[in-house]
């Protein structure tokens, strides 16, 4: 499932499948009946297409932390993402998900087709990774981590 920017780099800016096709290597593009392409998406549906969805690919060159991959994960998708510090934390070594290992198209399209195998070779488990991720990505838990932080800085 593409979410948000969903556009490819070199130029063409065009949105869905015939961008897609051009970019990708023939074994993905074989399988792009299993892609939907949903452009951007209103938040308040975005958790109805996770909960459909089996991978959340974003294709960003910059990003912070990504509210919308972290919300993908704790609803049990994996995520693709580009080589972004972020990303890389959210893909926990590969187990909940795959990175390229570039910026390019080819290299985002291999990541995808890999992410596709694992799941077709049952490699995937969405209950497991939606668990770890709600458990790792809650508010309450991240806060008193970060107050124990203080407390030890502080010396109490």
């Amino acid at each position: 499932m593409f979410t948000g920017d969903a556009r490819l780099e070199g130029g063409d800016n065009r949105w869905g499948k015939e961008t897609l096709e051009r970019r990708i290597p023939r074994e993905l593009a074989q399988n792009i009946q299993n892609i939907t392409f949903t452009g951007l998406i209103p938040h308040e549906n975005m958790k109805d297409y996770l909960g459909r969805a089996k991978i959340f690919l974003s294709s960003s060159r910059f990003e912070g932390f990504s509210i919308a991959a972290s919300e993908a994960l704790a609803l049990g998708c994996t995520l693709v993402g580009t080589p972004l510090e972020s990303f890389t934390y959210l893909v926990c070594g590969g187990w909940s998900g795959s990175l390229a290992t570039s910026f390019d198209a080819a290299s985002l399209s291999g990541a995808l087709l890999y992410e596709y195998e694992a799941w077709n070779r049952n490699l995937r488990n969405p209950e497991e990774i939606a668990a770890f991720w709600r458990e790792s990505l809650n508010r309450k838990k991240i806060g008193m981590e970060y107050l124990q932080v203080v407390r030890e800085i502080k010396g109490e």
